[in-house]
């Protein structure tokens, strides 16, 4: 029989010591969390099978840290999506970041563009992770994952209206962020000069 009650209670429940509480959560999830992974991994299901299973622990590890601050479900997003980037980095797997802002990709200079396009991908991924998280949530499902604004709202249980505002901040923001990909910038930085975050 299927169990009816709410994610936000399972939640509650396994944290009260229901020992199948959180068995129920991840498999009602678990076809969505492969699909963050697979757009991630591609066709690599190995790699989908391990970034899953490190996120579920993730998930088990930090379920008493949850606040109710957010949905059950995007709670889980970001769990799952970190848990991609740590195994993307662990493996030197070059994320597949195919930013579709035209606003985004005209602020790169040309000077900018670096001989190995993946070494670019890598410091357009680590700019797009210095944003917050809202920002960058935003940024995720519509322009990398390929979500309309309409079905990122829903996922993350906020208007479209406010998914476009955190997705043209994110984009702001990070626009800001790619000025620093001049080659020029990539040269050691003297002591007391002024980091990309603005700390000493």
């Amino acid at each position: 029989m299927q169990d009816e009650r709410s994610d936000e209670s399972l939640l509650r429940a396994h944290n009260s010591g229901d020992p199948q509480a959180l068995a129920v959560l991840l498999k009602r999830y678990e076809g969505w969390h492969r699909g963050i992974a697979r757009k991630r991994f591609g066709a690599n299901d190995e790699l989908v099978a391990d970034a899953v299973q490190e996120a579920w622990l993730g998930i088990y590890r930090k379920a008493e840290t949850f606040r109710g601050e957010a949905k059950v479900s995007t709670w889980m997003y970001r769990i799952v999506d970190n848990a991609c980037i740590d195994l993307l980095r662990k493996e030197m797997v070059r994320p597949q970041l195919h930013l579709v802002s035209d606003q985004i990709q005209e602020s790169i200079p040309d000077e900018a563009r670096f001989e190995e396009q993946s070494d670019a991908q890598i410091t357009v991924f680590g700019a797009l992770y210095k944003l917050p998280d809202e920002q960058r949530d935003a940024i995720l499902l519509t322009d990398i994952e390929g979500f309309s604004e309409e079905e990122a709202a829903k996922q993350l249980g906020v208007a479209a209206g406010t998914i476009k505002s955190r997705r043209s901040r994110g984009r702001a923001k990070l626009a800001e962020l790619l000025a620093d990909l001049n080659p020029k910038n990539m040269e050691p930085t003297p002591p007391g000069a002024r980091h990309i975050d603005g700390g000493e």
